[in-house]
């Protein structure tokens, strides 16, 4: 069983490179001082956001509502979205 790590390809690193662009264009200093006051774990222009993209079942098929992602682009997915404190299927 090979356990070494992923080296993400290029159109990989600019998936990510998106993700963050989303995020960083999305989840504002106001989406974060919302939550830090409410707690409520919703932004409703966030989700759907992520909703336009597929990205709340990244792993879904296009055809149910998700972005038919590959499991590398689910966990690029996941780990470029902890900075931003909003995890897809989870509260900002």
């Amino acid at each position: 069983m090979e356990l070494s790590a992923v080296t993400p390809d290029s159109e990989q690193q600019a998936f990510a490179a998106q993700v963050r662009g989303f995020f960083t264009e999305h989840v504002t200093p106001e989406v974060l001082e919302h939550e830090r006051v409410t707690g409520d774990g919703f932004n409703e222009q966030v989700h759907l956001a992520l909703g336009e993209r597929g990205w709340i079942m990244p792993a879904w098929p296009a055809e149910r509502g998700g972005a038919g992602l590959d499991p590398v682009r689910v966990r690029i997915l996941e780990l470029e979205t902890r900075p931003a404190h909003c995890q897809p299927g989870r509260p900002p």
